[in-house]
């Protein structure tokens, strides 16, 4: 059962090659606006707050990674997160 789960399972998808890797471009393009532009919602956030939401929305880096860019303590890294997000929810209701 096994060999035959296998087998359609490389029937069934696609499993490109290394040169396929090679040729895809990246999708998320180095944007010198794309700071500027996050900023501009977001005002009234402090500096600290404004480290989180860049790291987290254009970085993708996750709490704990955050913490060791900025030497501070994963709890400190979530108080900016979460006054952050109180501040624009606040933003996006009104």
């Amino acid at each position: 059962m096994e060999l035959k789960k296998a087998h359609q399972d490389h029937e069934r998808n696609v499993h490109p090659g290394e040169e396929f890797w090679d040729l895809v471009e990246d999708s998320h393009s180095d944007d010198p606006l794309q700071k500027e532009t996050l900023l501009t919602y977001c005002e009234t956030l402090t500096p600290n707050q404004q480290k989180w939401l860049l790291y987290t929305v254009r970085d993708q880096r996750s709490i704990k990674e955050i913490a060791e860019l900025e030497n501070v303590s994963p709890s400190a890294v979530k108080s900016w997160r979460s006054g952050a997000r109180e501040k624009l929810k606040k933003i996006v209701r009104d």
